[in-house]
């Protein structure tokens, strides 16, 4: 198992909106509106790192998503 955080930039579009379709994607756990130089801040788990690379280009994909910046975390 694999867990993140991504950092998410827009550019344009409804915040809301956009977090409301990230929540639709498999593996995201949470995903929240945030203020700073973020827009969302997700937590996602997949089964391995291939899955997490598909998670990150869906949302990617998302029109308004200009980047993202996804942070693995250290099993402890």
């Amino acid at each position: 198992m694999v867990s993140a955080y991504m950092f998410i930039k827009l550019a344009g579009g409804t915040p809301v909106e956009t977090v409301a379709a990230i929540r639709k994607i498999k593996g995201i756990k949470q995903a929240h509106v945030v203020t700073g130089p973020d827009d969302i801040i997700a937590f996602v788990e997949a089964e391995d790192m291939n899955e997490l690379g598909n998670i990150t280009v869906a949302i990617r994909n998302i029109a308004v998503v200009t980047g993202s910046d996804t942070r693995v975390t250290w099993p402890i």
